[in-house]
């Protein structure tokens, strides 16, 4: 194509939420690598998929990863924090159901998209999915 002279540039603008929050680093560092910026905003609704009605246990170890691996130049202390908040649990029983019968429509395997995710909430959660 021509070249009309008007000048473009792309971001990325992710929304984070329960399905999302534990593989941020490495969804961050695909788009830095081809030199896309990336900028977060927090699911609100469903409540099922906020990022603060995680169990506790689970989000610590989430908030430890998001430190230790996610990289500087993303500005996510915000969704850091945000885990330090609680909603009612029965957001998360929601966030169970819904992705059990997600799978079963879907033909999908939460544990086998997100295993290593799975593992750290069945670790903290033995009933996730069964």
């Amino acid at each position: 194509q021509e070249n009309i002279g008007i000048p473009v540039s792309c971001q990325i603008i992710c929304s984070v939420g329960v399905l999302n929050i534990y593989h941020l680093p490495q969804v961050c560092d695909e788009f830095y690598d081809i030199g896309l910026p990336v900028h977060f905003n927090h699911i609100l609704y469903p409540r099922y998929y906020d990022i603060r009605c995680i169990p506790k246990p689970i989000k610590i170890e989430i908030q430890k990863k998001l430190t230790k691996e996610l990289s500087k130049q993303f500005d996510a202390d915000f969704l850091i924090h945000m885990l330090d908040e609680d909603i009612d649990s029965k957001y998360w029983e929601q966030f169970k159901q819904w992705t059990k019968a997600k799978d079963a429509y879907r033909g999908e395997n939460f544990a086998l998209v997100f295993p290593e995710y799975y593992e750290l909430i069945k670790k903290h959660d033995p009933d996730f999915l069964s």
